[in-house]
């Protein structure tokens, strides 16, 4: 039986959460509110660690600014490391699976990229696609869940996860972090997310847990790159924008090598058939 993860709770309401997920806009993903325990959710708060804690390593740069991270697994203090474990647990990946119509789902020992994520106030998320390719160049990214733990978030704490259009010029919807709130998600090359409006007056706490699977998808779905979607900014020198489309044009020019790359190695295999 899981201690934090109420699973059976989730079983019973499979069928609704396999429709939400598999209809939702702009592409499949699923808001849950009773993933945890209810009496689970302030343990997991409280111990949470804070911005003083040995364990960040400082992940700051262009795109994530003010972010921290913990993967090592020995480090993350329980209950989290429970919570962890649960995530990764056969029976709930099992859960997963069903809910995403994926067969087969894996999950990540290493936590790479995962784990637990820390943004202080005056911090922000470019929206951006994710890898599809890890470390282990043999499995690919499906699927991103996130727990957040944050207790009385406010719209005015700002942070919220945005999920974009697949031209990444709307934001089609915006999932506040609250205490015990988990979001789970399509990661491929058209699940443009991120929080683009600064975390404000308090840190923004979440665990990060991400799955893949052994095959590969029917589709392109990305490669080892994560692409950020830049937006114009008036305040920024002419210098510094011009810089931004340079680096937007060639991340661009990237994904279209990557995605014919695929193409092109797809049609050498059913050939080869």
């Amino acid at each position: 039986m899981l201690q934090y993860v109420q699973l059976e709770h989730l079983n019973f309401r499979l069928e609704k959460y396999q429709r939400e997920y598999q209809t939702a806009k702009p592409f499949k993903h699923l808001v849950l509110d009773d993933l945890l325990l209810p009496e689970k959710t302030a343990v997991l708060h409280n111990a949470f660690p804070q911005e003083t804690w040995l364990g960040w390593k400082d992940i700051d740069h262009a795109h994530q600014r003010r972010k921290m991270s913990c993967d090592n697994s020995a480090l993350i203090p329980e209950p989290i490391c429970q919570l962890i474990y649960e995530l990764n647990s056969g029976p709930f990946l099992l859960w997963l699976g069903k809910v995403a119509g994926i067969e087969n789902l894996l999950p990540d020992p290493y936590l790479e990229g995962g784990g637990l994520h820390l943004t202080l106030p005056g911090g922000w998320l470019t929206p951006h696609t994710d890898f599809h390719k890890g470390q282990n160049s043999f499995l690919y990214r499906r699927l991103n869940l996130l727990v957040y733990l944050n207790r009385d978030w406010l719209p005015s704490n700002q942070g919220a996860l945005e999920l974009w259009n697949k031209e990444g010029d709307t934001v089609e919807r915006e999932v506040l972090p609250e205490l015990g709130r988990c979001v789970i998600f399509q990661t491929d090359d058209q699940s443009i997310h991120g929080f683009s409006k600064p975390v404000q007056e308090r840190p923004r706490c979440s665990v990060a847990m991400y799955y893949y699977t052994a095959e590969e998808t029917n589709t392109f779905s990305g490669d080892a790159n994560t692409y950020w979607h830049l937006k114009p900014d008036s305040s920024r020198s002419v210098i510094d924008r011009g810089r931004s489309h340079v680096q937007g044009a060639l991340l661009w020019l990237a994904k279209g090598i990557s995605g014919l790359s695929w193409r092109v190695a797809k049609a050498a295999q059913q050939i080869h058939r």
